[in-house]
Order: structure tokens, then C-alpha cells, then sequence
């Protein structure tokens, strides 16, 4: 459990920056401004880390449901959400109220906070 949350802690520093990057796209004089997904490239790219993501989700969501049962199918709900995603269902990058990309991610670390309080402490400390 320590092991699959210390890389957790990474993938989410990473997965943070490819969220910001899905919502955000620097042009002009405006480095905050919103990513309006006419820069297909860009987008691309976005997409690209997130599947480089889910390669390294998937281990560690191994690793968690070794140790723990409920840990089990949060690799397999990215993925899903991941293929819409391919499938040109761009909301399913980041839309709230759907099993997005960004939705699961973050249930799997709310998760991972509430089975482990240590994690949780960790999180804060850094």
C-alpha cells in the first residue's frame, strides 16, 4: 500500500498538469486562458499523457486491490472513460458528473486518502 501510494503521489502531480492543460492553453499575452480545444495538436498531446497515465495507473491500481478489494476496478473505469475519449467524446476528459477521466482519478485518490490515513497526512504534508 505504501509502495503503490508513493507512486500515486507522482502520476497525480503529473495527472494534475494534464488536467490544467485540458481546461488551460497559454496564448497571447493571457497564460490563464481557457483552453478552447480549436488547437487539435494541443489537445492531442493532452490525450497522449493521458494514456501514458493509464499505463502507470494500471500497476498501481493492481498493487491497491492486492491489499485492498474495493481498490478493484478503478484502472478499468479510466480506461472506459479514456476509449470515449478516443472515440472523439472529449467531455469524458474532465466533465464532472460523468465517469470521466479527471471523475475516476479522483475518486480513486479520495479513496486511497480514506483507506490509508497516513496517505492522507502524507498529502497534506506535501
Amino acid at each position: 500500500m505504501i509502495a503503490a501510494h508513493e507512486v500515486f503521489v507522482t502520476l497525480n502531480s503529473r495527472f494534475l498538469v494534464v488536467i490544467t492543460n485540458w481546461q488551460i492553453r497559454p496564448r497571447g499575452g493571457d497564460q490563464l486562458a481557457a483552453n478552447d480545444h480549436t488547437d487539435t495538436s494541443w489537445d492531442q498531446h493532452v490525450v497522449d499523457e493521458l494514456h501514458a497515465l493509464e499505463g502507470r495507473l494500471q500497476p498501481v491500481c493492481q498493487q491497491l486491490t492486492a491489499a485492498l478489494a474495493r481498490f478493484g476496478g478503478y484502472a478499468e473505469r479510466y480506461s472506459a472513460a479514456l476509449h470515449r475519449v478516443d472515440r472523439g467524446e472529449r467531455a469524458w476528459v474532465a466533465q464532472p458528473k460523468i465517469d470521466s477521466c479527471h471523475t475516476v482519478w479522483m475518486a480513486l485518490h479520495e479513496d486511497l486518502l480514506a483507506a490509508w490515513p497516513e496517505a492522507a497526512a502524507h498529502s497534506r504534508a506535501g
